[in-house]
């Protein structure tokens, strides 16, 4: 039999394991090439996508009008009660876990998200749907769920509702058919998402996906064993012992085959062998099994909402931590979006909550091992669902007090045990060493280091001299005299500082090198005070200054171009002070903060009655410094530095204490220019040009990706690979 044959007739989970497994002996074979094949895994990624939401919404609305109304209204008071109960108990799990991830220093480079302005949290938008044809094409999933639940409610007391009911039937066969067919595909998806991780991944990164196995499992294990059955008896009588008994075939089944579809059968015969042991069966208890089952299929059960958790930890991941206000929207929304698939759901939290979208890469294969655990933790929930719900519509549900108390406790005992216990664990093991201020020291220049570069630690001796002035004739001076003199701060990283060679890069000296080299002139760097730097301009000692406000107050001072970076507004503030910047509605509930500024008088003064704009209740009390070091010495005598968000998340780098904070909820920037002296109106006009042809180009595209966001700081690393550092080829 050939081969191909053979796979064929292999069980779907063993030709993902064995996807799997081949996966990662490609990675670690090829390196970074697998990178080659990462269009595979999305592009199934994307098939997964196309009929998730149709699926969901037609078997919902099926769902829920098939039911007779008597039934109806008792599963849907007593099983959105008992609903409401485990996404509690699941919610409470959710908060409480993360706690377990490692205490650790650290900081990242800045992600696109900073600074892009939120949308506020608008929960009617995103819950009730004016245009139910909207939510579908936009993948509003929570809309698309409400709008479904009621059409199926409607669908109860509507006459001939079966006719509709089959031919939805039908489609939802069709669509059954075409996820199979892309389940079919997972191996291949599974592969190629694999291999590029494998491939791609650092030590550090699976240092820290680790992290996220353990705690996912952890939070599992502690529900499927502990709690859910704790819950199970705390509401009936059935024994702890025999609902372990009961349910551990359907729990092996679920975690072997990470497919709970095919667990319903075997669940609903063990629960109807469970009610027979103890002489509760009747022909009515069977009928609201065989209902309970499949409806409460449809709904996010505790295992899918233990996908939530990858929120906080790709939060936690990326430097920062999830606020304890963004734990109940994301409990809200995820458990509305995980209607739909988790990579949907995940997709649009991560929007949500501006997590860098390229950790979601991690999610995927993490969910290879971590969905057998959310299957098993989903058959448990199921089976406490058919038990609880028979239970207390045959009238036999014991609510005692005492009984909640006991098993309350010692699920609250054991959830927090457990916590203290995986945290100690994982701080054990986990390499906590922080690197990031080596990766943004160790950057080198994006292209080339001009041979005829210069960098001086003074200032010229004498202003340049225009020969011949006429007006607007400093462009022509520049070529003439073939010098370029532009100034710098040394501290002002990622934009110019010295790297551990002792060269000044960074994304303005980039950008100038190019400059110099299209004017075929020498670029000479002299370093700048901004209290001064007016001065040094206008008596013609610095041609240009990068990196300057575009405001009218410098535009009164000297001529500016076009800005190149937006400069968005944040605060430099110590990590255990983050979350008082959180929000612009958080900032205004200081009775007075202290913020340290950098500039001459004027300029901070002008600063300060914008922000005193933003906060006009609150007492602003300015700190001005001369430099960033002064600044961070003064550790807890001032709440916070004020500086784009682009030089702030360099520094946060050097000093992995400090977090830099935006204001989602504001729109307030600095728009970053080049300065040049007054009068000068046609050499800023050229740089305007300059620039917006290096911005049309992709050229400062590139500089920010490189410096700002930190892609440079991965270049020259390759990963280790069997071809190369094995075999040499």
């Amino acid at each position: 039999m050939p081969l191909t044959e053979r796979l064929k007739k292999l069980d779907l989970s063993i030709q993902i394991l064995l996807g799997l497994f081949l996966g990662i002996l490609t990675g670690l074979f090829f390196g970074e090439s697998a990178q080659v094949i990462g269009w595979i895994g999305e592009a199934w990624i994307r098939l997964m996508q196309m009929a998730v939401i149709p699926y969901v919404t037609l078997s919902l609305i099926s769902g829920v009008g098939s039911l007779d109304m008597k039934l109806a209204k008792l599963l849907a008071i007593r099983g959105t009660l008992l609903l409401f109960l485990f996404w509690f108990i699941s919610a409470l799990v959710l908060v409480a876990m993360p706690m377990a991830f490692p205490s650790w220093v650290d900081a990242s480079f800045l992600s696109h998200n900073q600074i892009t302005s939120a949308q506020a949290f608008d929960p009617i938008e995103l819950y009730v749907p004016d245009n139910p044809f909207y939510s579908l094409a936009n993948g509003m999933v929570p809309a698309v769920v409400v709008f479904s639940i009621i059409l199926g409610i409607a669908l109860i007391n509507t006459k001939n509702r079966y006719n509709l009911l089959s031919s939805f039937e039908v489609v939802i066969e069709a669509l059954t058919h075409v996820m199979k067919f892309i389940m079919r595909l997972t191996p291949i998806g599974v592969f190629s998402i694999v291999a590029v991780a494998a491939g791609t991944l650092t030590m550090e990164e699976l240092a820290q996906l680790e992290v996220y196995f353990s705690v996912y499992a952890v939070a599992s294990i502690l529900l499927t064993f502990g709690i859910i059955p704790m819950v199970i008896s705390m509401f009936t009588s059935f024994s702890y012992a025999d609902v372990m008994r009961f349910s551990r075939s359907a729990l092996l089944t679920g975690f072997v085959t990470q497919n709970i579809l095919v667990t319903l059968p075997l669940l609903i015969c063990k629960s109807n062998e469970l009610f027979e042991k103890y002489q509760m069966n009747s022909d009515q208890n069977k009928h609201v099994v065989d209902v309970i089952i499949p409806v409460i299929f449809n709904f996010p059960l505790t295992g899918r909402l233990l996908a939530l958790l990858f929120i906080p930890f790709a939060a936690w991941m990326s430097g920062s931590s999830l606020e304890l206000s963004h734990y109940p929207s994301l409990i809200v929304t995820g458990i509305f979006s995980l209607f739909a698939k988790a990579q949907v759901a995940l997709n649009f939290l991560m929007d949500m909550f501006y997590i860098p979208h390229d950790l979601l890469n991690l999610y995927l294969p993490s969910s290879i091992l971590n969905g057998k655990f959310d299957a098993m933790v989903s058959v448990m929930n199921l089976f406490a669902f058919s038990l609880i719900i028979t239970v207390s519509i045959s009238g036999q549900l014991k609510i005692r007090m005492s009984r909640i108390l006991r098993y309350g406790g010692a699920s609250l005992v054991l959830l927090m045990t457990t916590v203290l216990g995986t945290k100690f664990l994982l701080g054990m093991v986990t390499e906590q060493t922080y690197n990031k201020d080596k990766l943004l020291m160790n950057m080198q220049p994006a292209e080339f280091q001009m041979k005829s570069l210069h960098v001086f630690d003074d200032l010229p001796d004498a202003p340049r001299i225009m020969s011949d002035r006429t007006s607007d004739d400093l462009l022509q001076q520049i070529i003439k005299d073939g010098v370029l003199r532009v100034g710098y701060r040394a501290e002002r990283v990622p934009l110019s500082f010295f790297n551990n060679d002792a060269q000044l890069v960074g994304l303005d000296v980039d950008l100038f090198n190019r400059l110099g080299e299209e004017l075929g002139v020498r670029v000479e760097y002299y370093p700048f005070d901004w209290n001064n730097f007016f001065d040094l301009l206008n008596e013609r000692y610095l041609d240009v200054v990068p990196a300057v406000s575009f405001s009218t107050y410098n535009l009164l001072k000297v001529d500016l171009s076009q800005p190149y970076l937006k400069g968005k507004l944040s605060f430099i503030t110590k990590d255990f002070r983050r979350h008082d910047f959180t929000s612009l509605e958080v900032l205004k509930q200081h009775e007075s903060i202290s913020l340290a500024m950098l500039g001459d008088a004027e300029y901070i003064d002008n600063l300060k009655r914008r922000i005193k704009r933003l906060i006009p209740g609150t007492q602003i009390n300015i700190v001005p410094v001369e430099n960033y070091n002064e600044f961070f010495e003064m550790g807890n005598n001032v709440d916070a530095l004020i500086e784009s968000a682009e030089v702030g998340a360099g520094l946060t780098l050097l000093h992995p204490d400090y977090s830099v904070m935006t204001l989602p909820d504001v729109e307030m920037s600095f728009p970053m220019s080049y300065a040049v002296p007054k009068g000068e109106k046609a050499f800023a006009e050229f740089l305007s040009n300059w620039l917006a042809a290096k911005q049309a180009t992709g050229r400062i595209d590139f500089l920010r990706d490189y410096w700002i966001y930190g892609e440079g700081s991965k270049v020259g690393k390759r990963r280790w690979s069997i071809r190369e550092d094995v075999l040499g080829w």
